[in-house]
């Protein structure tokens, strides 16, 4: 198995950053920027189709680093 799949986001997850960037009041901050959906879940609160909420970018970031698979576990996080 890929190691890089162990953090991997649904469809889903992508739809809600979606949904909650076109009901957000105050989008256009975002403007001209380049976001993650991690990023994003961490601050209008949701979370992929399973309930947790993985941070796709920093694992990747810390895979490159260290060429070693981190445990997937250590880049998920729930909505409160």
């Amino acid at each position: 198995m890929d190691p890089t799949f162990g953090i991997s986001e649904t469809p889903v997850f992508t739809a809600r950053a979606v949904t909650a960037l076109a009901a957000g009041p105050d989008v256009a901050r975002f403007n001209g920027g380049s976001l993650s959906v991690g990023t994003l879940a961490k601050q209008y609160g949701f979370t992929d189709a399973d309930g947790w909420a993985p941070d796709s970018v920093r694992y990747f970031q810390d895979y490159t680093r260290t060429g070693q698979a981190p445990n997937p576990n250590a880049y998920r996080w729930t909505s409160p």
